[in-house]
């Protein structure tokens, strides 16, 4: 009996899809990117017609090897009657992972986009082709926004695997609510929100350089989201004796640390590390977007002087990110400096390094360290990625002025 009760508690979870959903599979396909070389498929995943002049949703990081590398790569979409179409991609929005593709054949079937999001716990249906096995419909459970993250993501308790990706979840009324974009396992996926597919369908018709596209997106989310950063909480919680500053906004998570586990530690070490949850995927080599900052109290238990010098200034490299030059980013330049003033003794490190394809935007990072005071020293690092000089700047004097 207990059995029989499980069992049909199951098939009630899937009910929905159940029913016939051949019109809506219809309008799913499974996108492809092939090596222009091998001429064999290097990549997959999921996309949806949206309008009948031949054009398509789908995820930028499934065709973002096309965008980067236009000769190396070619796109073609498969229909749900395997027809093999040739496809280019006329429009992307890098910040929510979204690309429009246009295909130059009429489309007999395509999806409506809500006009609004479900509540809460409402079921929803996830369309896409996992793992190349063929087109599958996962039912989960809408549960709204995910926390802590400056760009909207939606929660999705169902099972998104690989292929998925860039296929539409609907509504009870088969509307569009949001995009497969990630799973990781236990039920637990994300969506892109409707709000940006509807942005991305009103770009149907209007077509400019994809460079120029990203450029101009990237540009405008990092003012916006250094204005929001700016314009937080930068109220001192001291750190080990030493002012510090914790979660300035809620899309940064703060977490602490500390050595006090080990029994023969000769330093005392107090740790605070901030960052966003979250960045812009351009490429398999560059990902940007963060933000990210790290505060330190180190003392002196029972080394020498000297000893207690050179495990400060060991503290002190920076070296996040490789300095070499590559296709991307040019080589890092870095410069060290003591603060002069009321402030002499602070010794400063800045490295900056230019984006190649996206100027102006650079990655910064910056760390300051204070000189010995009663055998204790306090550093802060801070790591700035596909940020404008001037919003460096204002970041920087806002962390001396809050932490000094």
């Amino acid at each position: 009996m207990r059995l029989t009760l499980i069992l049909l508690l199951l098939l009630s979870s899937v009910v929905r899809a159940d029913g016939d959903y051949q019109t809506q599979l219809n309008a799913v396909f499974q996108i492809r990117v092939l090596d222009a070389q091998a001429d064999q498929k290097s990549s997959i995943g999921s996309g949806f017609a949206v309008s009948g002049d031949g054009y398509l949703i789908t995820n930028y990081h499934v065709i973002q090897s096309v965008v980067n590398f236009p000769n190396g790569y070619r796109l073609e979409v498969i229909s749900a009657t395997d027809e093999v179409i040739e496809s280019r991609v006329v429009a992307v929005d890098v910040i929510n992972d979204l690309a429009l593709l246009k295909i130059d054949i009429p489309l007999d079937v395509t999806l409506q986009l809500a006009a609004e999001e479900p509540s809460q716990g409402a079921r929803i249906l996830s369309f896409g082709n996992p793992m190349d096995l063929g087109q599958t419909i996962v039912p989960g459970t809408w549960n709204g926004e995910v926390a802590h993250r400056f760009h909207r993501l939606i929660n999705f308790s169902g099972a998104l695997n690989s292929g998925m990706s860039g296929g539409p979840a609907l509504n009870s009324n088969n509307e569009v609510v949001g995009v497969n974009v990630a799973g990781y396992g236990n039920n637990l996926s994300l969506l892109v929100p409707l709000s940006a597919v509807a942005t991305m369908v009103s770009k149907i018709g209007i077509e400019t350089p994809l460079d120029e596209q990203v450029s101009e997106q990237l540009l405008a989310d990092e003012a916006a989201r250094i204005e929001a950063l700016l314009a937080g909480d930068w109220s001192v919680e001291p750190l080990g004796g030493r002012p510090a500053i914790a979660a300035v906004t809620d899309f940064i998570s703060c977490w602490g640390a500390s050595n006090n586990d080990q029994q023969e530690r000769r330093t005392n070490v107090i740790s605070r590390s901030c960052r966003t949850r979250e960045g812009i995927y351009l490429n398999r080599h560059l990902q940007t977007g963060s933000i990210i900052y790290n505060q330190m109290v180190v003392e002196n238990i029972d080394l020498s002087p000297l000893q207690f010098e050179f495990e400060v200034h060991d503290a002190m490299n920076l070296g996040r990110q490789s300095p070499s030059d590559t296709d991307y980013v040019g080589p890092m330049s870095c410069h060290e400096a003591f603060l002069e003033g009321s402030y002499g003794g602070h010794k400063t490190i800045v490295c900056v390094r230019a984006y190649k394809r996206f100027a102006p935007l650079y990655d910064v990072y910056f760390k300051i360290g204070s000189p010995p005071q009663d055998g204790q020293v306090a550093m802060t690092a801070l790591a700035l990625e596909g940020v404008s000089k001037s919003s460096a700047q204002q970041v920087i004097d806002k962390l001396l002025e809050t932490v000094l």
